[in-house]
């Protein structure tokens, strides 16, 4: 391009920058100080806001703590006491499902295990025992004897063969009673697949943090409380209590940036003008795009652009505010 023989004016102004960044989302808590059923609780948290609260880690329990109103408020675990099968994750049908119940069973344990006898009981889902594994590939049944939680039993089976051994006839029944009978080591009882859906987040997130003040749990109070002290209550999600709802947002950090401008003839304090401005301004160079919103950041006395020094700036300066920009 031809220079032209003309004195530069230097002007300067800034832009606002609301950087959206991408490094993930930050959890409000939100108490409602307005007493409510379990379920109440949970449409209006919906309704209002995200929903009703779920707790990831200690660290959101601890800010959850710290906007409390109420000794005692709901958030969003309850227990769900169906049944499933680990194997596909599949859903069971109390009414055409075959089961094997020992006496006084189902109890509300969460985690299925197997007796040498042919009868099914529920224990303790930490609890560690041996347990029966299926390979889809020999369809059959095999006794781990190692003695493993739950969880880890599920992981063990589906790492080494399939899954966890679902029973669905007499048959099935009969061939892992048998496994657990003549296992050595004396154990006659061992983990199967079966479960409960059990303590479930509203949101339907599968955080597994949990901060029971105890495990006692009767089936009766399926709804989850916090308290003051930092601890979970099992209470009767018929009862009325304050709740906690949440959301998330996404964190936003502003940004202001002096600019400097070549102006002609043009006023640059023409919102007109500012907006065309805005629009070839997009930053791209830095790496930053649809997540940054620009805006113009007026002075004490209203104006954005204030007339600068007559004389232009070295070819240096000229050239490090292009590159910073």
């Amino acid at each position: 391009m031809r220079r032209r023989e003309v004195i530069l004016l230097l002007l300067s102004g800034c832009v606002s920058l609301c950087h959206l960044q991408a490094g993930g989302l930050v959890r409000l808590f939100h108490p409602v100080d307005q007493e409510a059923t379990w379920t109440e609780a949970q449409q209006h948290c919906r309704e209002m806001f995200t929903d009703l609260a779920t707790i990831q880690d200690h660290t959101s329990n601890h800010d959850a703590l710290q906007v409390l109103s109420s000794s005692k408020f709901w958030i969003g675990l309850s227990f769900n006491s169906s049944w499933m099968w680990s194997y596909k994750d599949q859903e069971v049908s109390e009414e055409t499902w075959f089961t094997s119940w020992a006496e006084n069973e189902p109890s509300y344990r969460e985690c299925g295990a197997a007796l040498g006898n042919g009868h099914w009981t529920l224990k303790l889902c930490g609890t560690k025992l041996f347990f029966a594994c299926y390979s889809a590939e020999g369809d059959t049944h095999i006794l781990v004897q190692i003695a493993l939680t739950w969880s880890d039993a599920q992981a063990y089976c589906r790492s080494t063969y399939t899954d966890l051994s679902s029973i669905h006839s007499e048959q099935d029944n009969q061939q892992v009673s048998s496994l657990l009978w003549s296992g050595t080591g004396g154990m006659w009882v061992g983990w199967i697949g079966l479960h409960r859906k059990g303590w479930v987040w509203s949101d339907r997130s599968g955080a597994p943090y949990r901060q029971w003040a105890n495990q006692d749990f009767d089936g009766t109070r399926a709804c989850a409380t916090m308290t003051s002290s930092s601890d979970w209550s099992r209470s009767d999600c018929s009862s009325r209590n304050f709740f906690l709802c949440y959301t998330d947002v996404r964190p936003s950090m502003s940004r202001s940036v002096k600019i400097r401008m070549k102006g002609g003839s043009a006023d640059l304090n023409d919102p007109k003008v500012q907006d065309a401005i805005l629009q070839q301004q997009k930053l791209r160079d830095g790496g930053i795009h649809e997540e940054v919103k620009l805006r113009w950041k007026k002075q004490l006395d209203g104006k954005v652009f204030h007339r600068g020094e007559r004389t232009a700036p070295p070819a240096e300066q000229e050239e490090a505010l292009c590159s910073e920009y």
